[in-house]
């Protein structure tokens, strides 16, 4: 794709909340564009506009497109207009199509095609036979579609139809690709590109990347998959087709963590996020925030996969998703066995189950199996325990991971031995006597063997604990310094509130108290009321000095909390929106007071540059911290910056430089003129 292309769709990604922020206005133009067709007077060019219109909007809005189509059919049927009518069903089996309703969606496809075989429109037949094919591979049943789609594809090159020959190969890859064939659903796709270009069908080559960056993930191609994932994006950004962008940020996500790369996986979560939450339907959110669960398990912090999971869970709930449903309560079965708490596992397990042979979800059943074994196994109710992995293998052995099987040999193992323990002991019994001058002998090896491992041992723990001694001392020294700083810190804290704090309120109190007496002139009323807003001013930098002098403090929470009460109080009565995204599980997590005070200093400096110079009507304020590290990003939608307002800025960025010195962080700006200020600081808590 030309360089000047992607230059458009950045410049589209950068105007895209923009553009969001009017959807209210297109909602409106749309109905009104409704209104207009239907109060056309000729019904045979009503027909035509009305489906042209569905057509339009069927992806983004299947809802209202299934609501038209019905009243477009009705004016078909009155005209006995044939042609109308086909394109009525054909587009009523999409609709079915796209909300997952398979074997409706065959009812409608079939209709159409009888309907145009009818009236000699063999074309016609011919492209909705191709959505046919796609319709059987969701069912599984791959001969059938790609018999479909190849003779649909022959008679395509005989008409010289590249558009269906390209559609054609798309579902040949696809059906390759679902049954591992990754070389062959290589080539279908490969050869569906040139012709594309060529008829110049940016929506076929959309979908053509995405089918390439799924099979290059599947070969383990991971850095190559993301980029053809790129591709769809900025052909779907081009083509206005917002809705479908978040889907493919999903599976960059998943590329980026099976590369190990959590932080860009995260990252890539999180833009899907950002696109499916602005989507009149919100059911895509159930699966990113699937996503986001899994990586967290990923990474081992469980309480972050239990909050995403149980997100997960809400949107699935909204939308009665029983397949996401039946997925996550089995992954939280797994993470709540992994935490110990076998009780909660129990129960996520059961209603996944469930669920799952509900829906016929076969390859779930092999993970709740599997946990269920594991939940036996632990209440070492080894026979159940190994006909639950019975069941498992039953469902779909091939799928089986290799730790799972050698588990399962090792419980079918224990399962036959308790079984046949009498024959067992009863064989041991006649082997006893030849043994037992060899057993004697080994006693005596193992005697010395043991005897010379406890001397061994025996040096090794006196050492260690020498080295223990050693190191309390120095802790013991290090602590007690570090209490009488501690001390320190929580008496001036407590003398400047009870001393200066009381005495400025004083001063304030007896400001106002002054101003409305009628004898005070009003020279003296302005003098007062500056002598007023500047008591206030310094009860806030007092308010400021105090919560970073105490050290009960010194901890991420109490941090977070102020940081929230100081942008609130700040951007009380401006034009300007805070968007505040803090973590909302935190824990105990300590913080060193000078990383503490230098996060929020910095916060407050870039703030304030953000009202003085940007111009913006809103500011995100982002936090995430990973076990010891953090990450501070603040951005503003303003004026940006060039060379010529850069030195108004100056001396505040060194500032928050030399801020960021201080407690070893990274430091980084990003603007340029027309797209804001960027301020993202990143290092260690402690």
């Amino acid at each position: 794709m030309p360089a000047t292309t992607f230059s458009i769709m950045k410049l589209f990604r950068t105007l895209l909340p923009a553009f969001l922020t009017l959807s209210s206005f297109f909602a409106a133009a749309q109905k009104k564009s409704v209104d207009e067709i239907l109060s056309l007077s000729d019904d045979t060019v009503k027909v035509n506009a009305l489906l042209s219109h569905i057509q339009s909007i069927v992806e983004q809005q299947p809802i209202v497109a299934d609501s038209l189509t019905d009243i477009a059919s009705g004016i078909a049927l009155k005209l006995k207009f044939s042609t109308a009518l086909a394109r009525c069903y054909y587009i009523k089996g999409s609709i079915k199509r796209i909300t997952r309703e398979n074997n409706s969606a065959l009812e409608w496809y079939s209709k159409a095609i009888e309907l145009d075989t009818e009236t000699g429109n063999k074309k016609s037949a011919n492209r909705t036979g191709l959505y046919v094919a796609m319709v059987l591979e969701k069912l599984n049943e791959f001969r059938k579609s790609d018999s479909i789609s190849l003779a649909a594809m022959k008679y395509a090159e005989e008409i010289h139809d590249t558009s269906s020959i390209c559609i054609a190969l798309n579902n040949l890859g696809r059906n390759a690709q679902a049954q591992s064939n990754y070389n062959e659903a290589l080539k279908y796709a490969m050869r569906a590109i040139p012709l594309q270009e060529k008829i110049n069908n940016k929506s076929g080559m959309a979908v053509t990347y995405s089918l390439i960056g799924v099979i290059l993930n599947q070969q383990k191609r991971y850095k190559e998959a993301i980029e053809y994932y790129n591709k769809a994006i900025d052909l779907n950004l081009e083509l206005g087709l917002v809705h479908k962008v978040g889907m493919f940020y999903g599976n960059i996500g998943n590329s980026y963590k099976d590369l190990k790369d959590y932080k860009k996986s995260r990252t890539a979560y999180h833009k899907a996020i950002q696109y499916d939450d602005n989507e009149v339907d919100h059911k895509k959110l159930g699966n990113d925030y699937t996503n986001l669960a899994i990586l967290f398990y990923n990474m081992k912090l469980l309480d972050s996969a239990f909050y995403y999971g149980r997100k997960a869970l809400e949107i699935n709930r909204m939308y009665n998703d029983e397949r996401g449903i039946a997925t996550t309560y089995a992954n939280m079965a797994l993470w709540a066995y992994e935490a110990n708490d076998f009780e909660k596992s129990k129960t996520y397990v059961d209603s996944s189950e469930m669920l799952a042979i509900k829906v016929n979800h076969k390859h779930l059943l092999i993970t709740t199996n599997a946990v269920k074994a594991k939940l036996k196994a632990k209440e070492n109710n080894l026979q159940e325990a190994y006909e639950d992995l019975e069941k498992s293998i039953a469902v779909k052995d091939s799928i089986y991971n290799l730790e799972s099987a050698k588990q399962i040999s090792e419980l079918m193992t224990k399962y036959e031995t308790e079984k046949k323990q009498n024959e067992i002991n009863q064989l041991n019994a006649e082997k006893e006597i030849s043994t037992v001058k060899m057993a004697r002998q080994q006693t005596v090896n193992y005697s010395l063997a043991a005897i010379a491992f406890l001397i061994l041992l025996s040096s090794a723990l006196i050492y260690r604990n020498v080295q223990k001694k050693r190191e309390a001392e120095k802790q013991v020294a290090v602590l007690e310094k570090q209490n009488a700083i501690e001390s320190m810190r929580t008496k001036i804290a407590s003398d400047v509130h009870d001393d200066m704090g009381a005495g400025l309120t004083k001063m304030g109190l007896f400001s106002e108290q002054l101003l409305q007496s009628k004898t005070v002139t009003e020279k003296e009323k302005q003098l007062l009321e500056k002598i007023s807003a500047q008591s206030k001013e310094v009860i806030d930098g007092m308010r400021e000095i105090i919560w970073a002098s105490n050290p009960a403090n010194d901890n991420l929470k109490s941090m977070l909390g102020f940081m929230r009460q100081y942008i609130d109080r700040f951007f009380d009565g401006t034009n300007i929106r805070p968007v505040i995204n803090f973590p909302h599980d935190i824990g105990e997590v300590v913080l060193h007071p000078e990383v503490r005070r230098n996060l929020f200093l910095i916060l407050k400096e870039s703030l304030n540059n953000a009202v003085k110079y940007s111009g913006s009507d809103k500011v995100d304020i982002d936090f995430n911290n990973e076990q010891e590290k953090f990450n501070l990003n603040i951005k503003d939608y303003g004026k940006g910056m060039d060379d010529k307002n850069r030195d108004a800025f100056s001396n505040g960025l060194r500032n928050m430089q030399m801020r960021a010195e201080q407690i070893q962080s990274a430091f980084k700006m990003i603007t340029s003129p027309g797209k804001g200020v960027q301020i993202f600081i990143e290092g260690k808590l402690y």
